[in-house]
C-alpha cells in the first residue's frame, strides 16, 4: 500500500508544480515540478484516494511517466512525500526503569509512539542485583531510564548492566529544574553513563559545590515527586528515543531542557579514553591516568 506522508502539507502552484512544506519555520520545504508537463502531480496529490495499492499506483503513474514512472516513485518515497504502509509493522521492545508513580503514564505514552514496554523495574531497586533486571536488559531493544532526580548512585549500578550487554538505552532524569536526556547508543562503541559525567562535571563553575550535593544524594538517595517539567521530560525522552530507533546517527548528543531559563540545548558526547567502565584496564579508577 501507498499513502501520502501525512506530517506534510502540498499546495499547488500550478498544475506541473507543487510545493511541499512542514511548517512555516521549517527547514523542510521544496517545490516538486512536473517539467515536461504530464500532469501527474496533479493526479497524486489531487485526484488518488490514499491508500492505495502499490502495484495499482504504479500502473496508474506509468500512464503519465512510461519507464520513468518507478525512478520517480523511488524519488518521493525517498523525500517522504509518499510512504509505503507495512501491514504490520514489529513494535520495539522497551524495558523501563522508573519509580511507580510514572510507571503507568510512561507505559501508556510509549504505547502511542508504537513500543511496547516487555516489562518496568523500580528504580530504587535499580542497586540491588536481580535476575529480573538482568533479563529485562536481555531481552528488549532498548532500555528507557526515567528519573525525577538526580541519581549518580542509580546510573552507575545501570551502566554496568548496559555495557555489559552492549544495550541502547536512554537516561532522562531532573536536575532540580532542568532536564537532561542522555541516548547511550552502544556504551561499548560510543561511550557510557560515565564518559558523560565526566564531559558534564568538567563543565562546572561550581564544581565544589556540585560534588557536596552529589555526595548527599548518593549517600541518602535523594528523590522527589513527578512535576510538571518531569512530565514533559518524559514526552522529551520518548521523542527522542523514537528518533535514534529509526536513523542512523553520525553525531551522538545529549540534550538539556532547563526549564528554570527556559533555554534548551545539545551536548555534543564524547568517549574518554580508558575509560574504566566501558573499556581499558579495568583496575584504573581515572580516565586520564
Amino acid at each position: 500500500m501507498i499513502k501520502l506522508f501525512k506530517d506534510l502539507q502540498f499546495f499547488r502552484c500550478t498544475k506541473s508544480k507543487y510545493l511541499v512544506k512542514k511548517g512555516s519555520m521549517s527547514n523542510y520545504s521544496f517545490d516538486i515540478i512536473d517539467e515536461k508537463g504530464t500532469g501527474v502531480l496533479e493526479y497524486i496529490f489531487e485526484k488518488e484516494k490514499y491508500p492505495v495499492d502499490e502495484e495499482n499506483f504504479n500502473s496508474t503513474v506509468r500512464k503519465y511517466l512510461g519507464d520513468e514512472s518507478n525512478d520517480f516513485i523511488e524519488k518521493l518515497i525517498e523525500l517522504e512525500v509518499l510512504k509505503r504502509v507495512e501491514k504490520k509493522v514489529d513494535k520495539r521492545t522497551v524495558f523501563v526503569i522508573t519509580g511507580n508513580e510514572n510507571k503507568e503514564l510512561l507505559i501508556g505514552k510509549l504505547e502511542e509512539m508504537n513500543f511496547e514496554s516487555i516489562g518496568s523495574y523500580d528504580i530504587e531497586k535499580l542497586s540491588e542485583s536481580n535476575q529480573e533486571l538482568e533479563n529485562g536488559i536481555n531481552k528488549c531493544d532498548i532500555v528507557l531510564v526515567l528519573s525525577n532526580t538526580f541519581r549518580p548512585d542509580v546510573f552507575y549500578a545501570l551502566n554496568s548492566y548496559i555495557v555489559a550487554n552492549d544495550k541502547k538505552t536512554v537516561i532522562a532524569y531532573m536536575d532540580g529544574d532542568e532536564g537532561v536526556i542522555l541516548p547511550l547508543v552502544s556504551p561499548k562503541k560510543f561511550g557510557c553513563y560515565n564518559d558523560f559525567e565526566l564531559l558534564r562535571e568538567a563543565t562546572f563553575h561550581n564544581l565544589l559545590e556540585y560534588q557536596v550535593m552529589k555526595e548527599e544524594i548518593v549517600k541518602n538517595k535523594v528523590s522527589r515527586e513527578a512535576t510538571i517539567y518531569s512530565k514533559m521530560l518524559m514526552d522529551w525522552a520518548i521523542v527522542i528515543m523514537n528518533s535514534i530507533c529509526k536513523e542512523t546517527l553520525i553525531n551522538h548528543f545529549a540534550y538539556s531542557l532547563d526549564f528554570e531559563r527556559m533555554h534548551f540545548s545539545k551536548i555534543k558526547l564524547f568517549r574518554f579514553p580508558k575509560c574504566p567502565s566501558c573499556q581499558g584496564d579495568v583496575n584504573l579508577t581515572h580516565p586520564f591516568i
